[in-house]
């Protein structure tokens, strides 16, 4: 009998850790089959008392890992609450911090210390130590949406204490806030969140989905009147009809009609004449064509087309004279006025010219553009490709553009490059990966014999006539 009672009570355990129900229900059936067979028998022995501990530690023991699960999502949820927050309000305002400094923010949820490290202008991370194992693998499970990546220590495992980075930057993160709040759709009609319909592959607001009183607001019904938002208990006005309102974030983010370009700054989406060429990602020019239909996205700008947009609206159609190029502001404008040029699209519309860090250069003028990647978005194929658009320039290994006449690069550079050069300047040679000129009176490289001479005279169309 005390085998049995043995053998039901390990079967009884087993199951509970195992979550099995068959194996939980045969051995409750034996225990009971067992205690009737011993039914004459007075107390309990200690096989049996020793059964009823093992089922009462198991069910402690899942309790309490329940309990702790419980308190371990509860800290992790309060740390991505206070961290999104954090990053709102600096996506919000991306000029509100310098670039490179490093700042403590406050906690709202926890007892954690968060710190800001603003990397550049649109890139920054917020950090947070003495994390706790169980907490940090939550965290890791539990990325914020704006959060582009989480780094856990040197190599992204959680130990008994930790410190956690996450990485933010505006262009992805600004992305994905406007994905969410407005919403593509599919199929015309269709409900959207709470009082959304879908419109033209848009979910728009429908007040009729709203209770008595109260109206559609980014597709959540509000109580606040139309053009205007709730905060802090009241309603405060949007002012939509604005044209640039400044550093106006707390409207940009809540109200229809305007957006927040790459520098912080707020825009209204209904004004017909201005362009901002900040940094505006492509759903943001999307959604405020809702409010202008001349809008479009050109060039990482949200242009205005005043002729006719093609039928996908990524192109306005226009046609513009020889030696005129197309602005943003769909208007053709004469290549000689270069300070109109804001964009290189506009550059490229004009022969013998090259983009050069929001300038557009002609060909003529450049001698060193210094590197061409930086703070420009341009990987080096594009770099080159920008470069190359001028005859007489060539790009080094560091992506450095310069004149093969007038300022030769000393940094080492491919052969094709040197070569290139040397359509233009005879006196130009490769040597040991870098690109050198012969010196004296009137020097040439004769590619023939492989070295630097002297001409008798000047040199005429890159040309020694003594040859």
């Amino acid at each position: 009998e005390r085998s049995e009672w043995m053998s039901a009570s390990e079967q009884l355990v087993s199951g509970s850790i195992n979550n099995d129900f068959n194996t939980q229900t045969n051995a409750c059936w034996m225990l009971k089959q067992v205690q009737h067979d011993g039914a004459g028998q007075t107390g309990r022995s200690m096989v049996e008392m020793l059964g009823v501990l093992a089922v009462i530690g198991v069910l402690s023991l899942t309790a309490f890992l329940g309990i702790n699960q419980a308190i371990t999502a509860s800290k992790g949820n309060q740390i991505l609450k206070d961290v999104t927050l954090h990053a709102v309000n600096i996506l919000q305002d991306v000029q509100r911090y310098s670039v490179a400094e490093t700042k403590v923010l406050s906690s709202f949820h926890t007892q954690a210390t968060y710190i800001l490290q603003k990397e550049t202008l649109k890139t920054f991370t917020i950090s947070a130590e003495n994390i706790t194992k169980s907490v940090c693998t939550y965290l890791q499970e539990h990325k914020p949406s704006l959060a582009e990546e989480l780094y856990v220590g040197t190599d992204n495992n959680c130990t008994e204490t930790n410190k956690l980075v996450w990485y933010f930057n505006y262009d992805l993160s600004s992305e994905i806030a406007y994905q969410n709040r407005f919403k593509r759709c599919t199929n015309e009609g269709e409900n959207c969140n709470e009082c959304g319909i879908c419109h033209n592959g848009y979910c728009v607001d429908h007040d009729e989905r709203c209770a008595e009183g109260q109206n559609c607001q980014n597709n959540i019904c509000s109580s606040c009147p139309k053009g205007s938002y709730g905060e802090q208990g009241s309603c405060r006005s949007c002012n939509t009809n604005a044209g640039w309102a400044g550093k106006v974030r707390s409207q940009c983010g809540r109200c229809d009609g305007m957006y927040v370009d790459g520098v912080g700054d707020c825009h209204g989406c209904a004004n017909a004449t201005e362009v901002t060429k900040y940094g505006v990602t492509k759903s943001q020019c999307e959604a405020c064509a809702l409010w202008n239909p001349k809008r479009y996205y050109f060039a990482g700008t949200c242009a205005i087309c005043n002729t006719e947009l093609n039928s996908d609206r990524t192109e306005c159609l226009h046609e513009c004279d020889e030696g005129q190029f197309f602005t943003a502001n769909g208007t053709c404008e004469s290549c000689s006025t270069t300070q109109k040029i804001t964009t290189m699209e506009e550059c490229h519309h004009c022969d013998n010219r090259v983009w050069n860090k929001n300038v557009c250069d002609r060909c003529t003028d450049p001698t060193w553009l210094g590197t061409m990647t930086n703070g420009t978005g341009l990987t080096f194929e594009q770099a080159r490709a920008e470069c190359h658009r001028c005859d007489n320039l060539a790009i080094d290994n560091y992506a450095n553009c310069f004149s093969c006449i007038n300022n030769v690069s000393s940094y080492a550079m491919a052969q094709s490059e040197c070569e290139r050069c040397q359509q233009v300047n005879p006196k130009v040679y490769y040597s040991n990966r870098h690109c050198k000129e012969c010196t004296g009176t009137n020097p040439y490289y004769d590619k023939t014999t492989k070295s630097c001479k002297e001409c008798s005279q000047p040199l005429v169309n890159n040309r020694c006539l003594d040859e």
